[in-house]
């Protein structure tokens, strides 16, 4: 009968009771708990012992789990010595965002004991491996950008002692802190072109049972590009990972693209893919060098290289100990934009740059200015001022308000040849007519030059060829002026030259320093630089142009009629060689633009075959 009292309202009722009453009981739990848990505390542990656990009632609380950066890590790999300089970039790039995470360094024993050392000292971490083998035919076409020893980037795979790796390719910088990364799943990358994953920059997860697996996949697999990239896109076949943001692996091709200028913009790791990069582009002879050449980008990694030579030890310092222009390029080139560098605006005009020195020739200097602001093609007028020492006149000041076009003084706080070649702010236009001031060019003579640098923008174009000749052999060379007696040329003198504007930029601030110094330790060298450069960069043959009118005021007390000239030249040329990679960026024309007047021709009768070529010795 009791029973039937409790009306089933009631029944829910206690049911909800004892339902809060055991919520009431979880909270109470978890509030003890916590309280009594945290008062634990962690034994001592040595610095190399990073990942003991703290001990614990009930083991419950990993204190390793605060630490699991432990078990992550960056890595790289290097092939030998030809990257050394962009990985050593690429560790202190990474050290910069304050990651507490290891950086690896994966190597074959190519690489050398000293670099390793200077890899340590910037923050790295060491592992020599063994060359996996190539599983295609080794052919030129291996060599550079897809070197056969690329497979060996698979031993990635066996760094057990980590979770999480971030790999990414020696020629990457980092720009921007990138531990996020560790979040992402293996195999997560950016979108390379179609379907597949750019593996400059990728997340992956060591395990043995992995690596032996690609072991024994790998010699019979197919790499659409014959490299590691082409069989890891196979591998995982999109079975793990995800696509990652673009601004994890920003290449400086993109700049000619409207997404990619905005890639560029929020880049967190810059990728200097192909053969053009910041430590080779002045040899290179990329067929794309255009594309993948970014100026400010370039001068970016210079900066960061910079950088890394100041921490490593003296030893890496002493070449340029007692230079006293060691501080030059940074004064022109960090606080320097190249805004219009690629893209300078008043297309159909060049500039003039005049380098003056000596003070007798100043009383001229004013002629010539006005003789070369008569070109309707001429934009703007650069007086070079070498000498600190010499005041520039006020009559030279005021010439400027008489003419035509504008007339900037260069004053140069360091004495050097260089300088001719330095990058100018106001600078507008893609060519630069560069001459000495001893060399008078009749305007239609320098009109003519510049419609045919036009026609080969990457070309340097001038009226004074000279040649070489280079023995690899003993790595000698010599210095020949080109005539009937050496009907060829190499070199265009930088007496009278039209080139491409960026250059000035490029061989400033992106050569590496040995050249600069060399050149001021060496006098008259700076134009065989020039011309190496540019051809190195480009593959772009030098171009003379013809010339009627052309007079040359410095003959008599130049540079060149000093003794031992020309053995001084062809030591120059030999001794930049050697900086120019051991490999000669110099290359051979026969060829000389002429303004086009009549083909001539004779008219002749079918019945006076024999005769004619008879008479012209079959010609």
């Amino acid at each position: 009968m009791a029973g039937s009292l409790l009306l089933p309202p009631q029944r829910h009722f206690f049911k909800a009771a004892i339902f809060v009453a055991l919520i009431i009981l979880v909270f109470v739990s978890l509030f003890w708990t916590d309280n009594f848990s945290s008062t634990v505390e962690p034994t001592t542990t040595s610095s190399n012992d990073v990942t003991t656990k703290a001990p614990t009632p009930d083991n419950s609380v990993v204190h390793a789990e605060d630490r699991k950066d432990v078990r992550q890590a960056y890595a790289s790999f290097l092939c030998d010595q030809e990257m050394i300089s962009a990985a050593m970039v690429l560790v202190h790039s990474i050290k910069l965002k304050d990651t507490t995470r290891d950086i690896v360094l994966l190597v074959l024993p190519y690489v050398s004991e000293d670099s390793r050392q200077e890899l340590i000292t910037l923050g790295a971490k060491i592992v020599e491996i063994e060359e996996v083998p190539f599983p295609f035919n080794a052919t030129q076409a291996n060599k550079g950008i897809n070197k056969s020893c690329r497979y060996s980037k698979l031993h990635l795979w066996e760094l057990t002692d980590y979770d999480k790796i971030i790999y990414l390719d020696a020629d990457t910088m980092v720009v921007e802190k990138i531990d996020e990364l560790f979040d992402f799943p293996e195999f997560s990358a950016v979108m390379d072109m179609g379907t597949t994953m750019n593996t400059g920059v990728f997340v992956m997860e060591p395990s043995k049972a992995t690596f032996n697996h690609m072991m024994s996949v790998y010699l019979g697999a197919p790499s659409y590009n014959h490299g590691d990239q082409g069989f890891l896109n196979w591998y995982f076949n999109f079975t793990s990972g995800r696509t990652m943001s673009g601004v994890y692996n920003v290449m400086s091709k993109y700049k000619d693209y409207a997404s990619g200028k905005a890639l560029l913009r929020g880049a967190k790791v810059l990728h200097f893919t192909s053969e053009t990069k910041p430590w080779s582009f002045y040899y290179s002879r990329h067929r794309d060098w255009e594309q993948n050449f970014d100026a400010g980008l370039f001068y970016w990694w210079i900066k960061t290289e910079r950088t890394v030579q100041q921490i490593l030890p003296n030893a890496r310092q002493t070449e340029f100990s007692n230079w006293t222009n060691v501080g030059r390029v940074p004064y022109l080139c960090d606080n320097y934009t190249p805004k219009f560098e690629g893209r300078f605006p008043a297309k159909n005009q060049f500039s003039v740059l005049i380098s003056t020195y000596n003070p007798e020739r100043i009383v001229y200097l004013a002629k010539l200015i006005q003789h070369y602001a008569e070109s309707p093609s001429v934009h703007t007028i650069f007086i070079t001022w070498h000498n600190p020492n010499l005041p520039i006149s006020r009559q030279l000041a005021n010439l400027g308000k008489t003419l035509r076009v504008p007339l900037r003084f260069l004053r140069q706080n360091y004495d050097s040849l260089n300088n001719r070649f330095n990058p100018i702010t106001s600078l507008r236009t893609p060519a630069v007519f560069i001459c000495d001031d001893d060399i008078r060019v009749p305007i239609d003579d320098l009109e003519f030059a510049f419609e045919v640098w036009k026609t080969r923008q990457n070309s340097i174009v001038g009226q004074f060829p000279r040649m070489h000749k280079y023995f690899a052999e003993n790595h000698t060379a010599e210095y020949v002026v080109s005539g009937p007696r050496h009907p060829k040329y190499s070199i265009i003198l930088t007496k009278s030259m039209f080139m491409k504007a960026d250059f000035l930029f490029a061989y400033t601030c992106l050569l590496p320093p040995k050249i600069h110094k060399y050149v001021d330790d060496n006098l008259n060298c700076e134009d065989i630089a020039i011309n190496m450069m540019a051809t190195g960069m480009t593959g772009s043959l030098p171009q003379v142009v013809d010339s009627h009118g052309l007079r040359d005021f410095g003959t008599s007390k130049g540079i060149s009629t000093q003794a031992g000239h020309m053995r001084e030249r062809s030591k120059c040329i030999a001794d930049l060689i050697g900086m120019f990679n051991g490999t000669d960026p110099l290359l051979y024309n026969i060829d000389m633009s002429i303004r086009f007047n009549a083909v001539h021709f004779t008219k002749e009768v079918w019945d006076d075959w024999d005769k004619t070529l008879e008479n012209n010795d079959g010609h």
